[in-house]
């Protein structure tokens, strides 16, 4: 694929996701806290293995990043395992305004940037 190519992909796909993150639909309620509360339960109904495969509390005292944040679920218990540090990054701003609000419902934080996977802004083996 060529590089132009591949920007106009990443863009539509960017677009898309930016239109409604994945799971979005399943954020029903009257309030954000309620809608969050919906959608983690909706996600981890479907989706049963993602704590067992993330190992949430192996993040305790470490750096941890999780790439493509989508909604703030899994990266809400990254955040509760205390980590050292935590950086979170997605393709989209509205992921991102997803996962502050998430995180800032139940006090916890991390520093979280609207970013591209194939173009990480990190020194090498950092």
């Amino acid at each position: 694929m060529t590089g132009q190519r591949h920007n106009e992909n990443k863009s539509l796909i960017r677009d898309f996701w930016e239109r409604q993150p994945c799971g979005e639909v399943y954020a029903l309620g009257d309030d954000e806290s309620r809608q969050f509360d919906v959608h983690a339960k909706k996600r981890y109904e479907l989706e049963p293995f993602i704590s067992d495969f993330a190992k949430f509390d192996e993040g305790a005292g470490q750096d941890v990043l999780e790439i493509g944040v989508g909604m703030g679920a899994d990266h809400l218990h990254w955040a509760e395992s205390k980590p050292r540090s935590l950086t979170g990054i997605d393709l989209t701003e509205r992921a991102i305004r997803y996962t502050e609000s998430r995180l800032s419902s139940q006090g916890l934080k991390s520093h979280l940037m609207q970013g591209d996977a194939e173009c990480l802004q990190f020194a090498n083996e950092s």
